[in-house]
């Protein structure tokens, strides 16, 4: 006898050194909800510091996170290494943004990030060494793409296989 599945099945994901990625948690929300007028590069950063917040929340149940943490991750841009894996802050994939086409009068400096924003916790059985009962380790990760639910897109999966997984996984211990 056959019988159906209950829960839906997340895709997997291939990392070169930690393997095989399960998704753990997906949560997916547009970019942009409402407002007047067309955003830019600041209120794109603002944009991505509210999901940063919104990331450790809704994936790993923590309290919000001071601009100060915050800083380094939203000048992603530019990036100046790696955050430590304690603090939980998230791997963000960097996202394109867009000039509207055709450009619109007394705003030139508008850019849009794509309409929607997925985060999601990745883990593996990859262990990381740093605690010795871990049975795997996992990273966050944000990023920007342009269709809602699944499959994640094909340039996000590969931007996953360039994170630094060793560097910034947290190992996952009972």
């Amino acid at each position: 006898m056959t019988y159906p599945r209950l829960f839906p099945t997340y895709p997997t994901l291939i990392h070169p050194i930690a393997g095989e990625l399960k998704v753990h948690r997906l949560f997916q929300m547009a970019t942009y909800e409402g407002g007047d007028g067309l955003p830019n590069s600041q209120i794109n950063t603002w944009k991505i510091r509210g999901f940063i917040r919104q990331s450790r929340i809704v994936l790993q149940n923590r309290q919000s996170t001071d601009d100060d943490e915050l800083q380094h991750w939203v000048e992603f841009l530019s990036p100046q290494g790696l955050p430590d894996p304690r603090t939980g802050m998230p791997w963000i994939i960097p996202p394109v943004a867009t000039r509207p086409d055709p450009p619109v009068r007394r705003q030139e400096d508008a850019e849009l990030l794509p309409p929607v924003c997925g985060m999601a916790c990745l883990e593996s059985t990859w262990i990381t060494g740093k605690e010795p009962d871990a049975y795997g380790s996992t990273v966050d990760v944000i990023w920007f793409h342009h269709e809602w639910a699944l499959p994640i897109p094909a340039d996000i999966q590969m931007a996953v296989k360039e994170i630094p997984w060793p560097k910034l996984a947290r190992d996952l211990v009972f």
